[in-house]
């Protein structure tokens, strides 16, 4: 898997891509960081895993929990328009 992220200044906003060897899809995000300066959340579409052909929405939330301490928690949105969590992982630096 590779991530890569960037913050575009013409935009003013947070763009990467995320593909993995397990699919087939390029992932393109758009985002931006909240007030508090810790949470970033990414915006994409990608294949809808209830629906053969179909695309969806995602959104990617990136919590800075601490200097030591990150989690990423993907969402995916439903056909009844709710958000359904469908990953959470959690990054922690070893001493």
């Amino acid at each position: 898997m590779l991530l890569t992220l960037g913050y575009n200044p013409q935009k003013q906003r947070y763009v990467g891509t995320w593909v993995g060897s397990m699919m087939t899809h390029l992932w393109v995000y758009d985002g931006e960081l909240d007030k508090d300066g810790k949470t970033l959340t990414l915006n994409s579409e990608g294949p809808d895993c209830s629906a053969e052909g179909k695309m969806t929405a995602f959104r990617d939330v990136i919590e800075l929990k601490s200097r030591d301490e990150r989690t990423l928690t993907s969402y995916m949105l439903t056909g009844d328009g709710t958000w359904l969590r469908v990953m959470t992982a959690r990054y922690r630096r070893v001493a």
